[in-house]
């Protein structure tokens, strides 16, 4: 956008600026229309919303965790989430592991509402978009396993030494 407005100042040709952004963002989007837009565009734009999702869910093609899909990682999570937040009740409140749990349950929102706002862009470049899955997803998920097995390990350990 910058680039595009200094372009602007530049040539003086503000209107080329306005119809280039407005342009990408309706073949991205389709606000505005589809009406102008290449036959590939208008096909993206087609696509139901959780079709794209389901794309992004079930397929492995980027292996971001050996052959695991997002769907296997996103279900290893919830369970992960949902056994920490048992071990907190049962076991031990720690403040640490329900923030992380949350933190990591609100983050898969950030991939998701871009498949949903752009999702013409996520159905042509599902190469590229898997990126989104690493940035506030998956740093989120390692700390969040390490963080449960430590305490894991921690009270087994415990109970270990009392017990002899």
């Amino acid at each position: 956008v910058v680039f595009l407005l200094m372009k602007g100042a530049y040539t003086g040709h503000y209107n080329d600026v306005v119809n280039s952004l407005s342009y990408a963002i309706q073949k991205r989007t389709g606000l505005g229309g589809t009406d102008r837009l290449e036959p590939k565009y208008k096909e993206s734009l087609s696509y139901n919303v959780f079709d794209v999702i389901k794309l992004y869910m079930t397929n492995s093609s980027p292996n971001i965790i050996k052959n695991l899909n997002m769907f296997s990682i996103i279900s290893i999570a919830s369970i992960i989430v949902l056994t920490s937040i048992t071990y907190v009740k049962k076991i031990h409140r720690d403040n640490k592991l329900v923030s992380l749990s949350m933190l990591l349950a609100i983050s898969i929102c950030a991939p998701c509402s871009w498949f949903i706002l752009a999702k013409g862009h996520s159905t042509i470049h599902t190469h590229i978009n898997y990126i989104l899955w690493s940035v506030p997803f998956l740093p989120l998920l390692a700390a969040t396993v390490g963080y449960y097995m430590k305490k894991m390990i921690d009270y087994y350990w415990k109970q270990k030494k009392t017990i002899f």
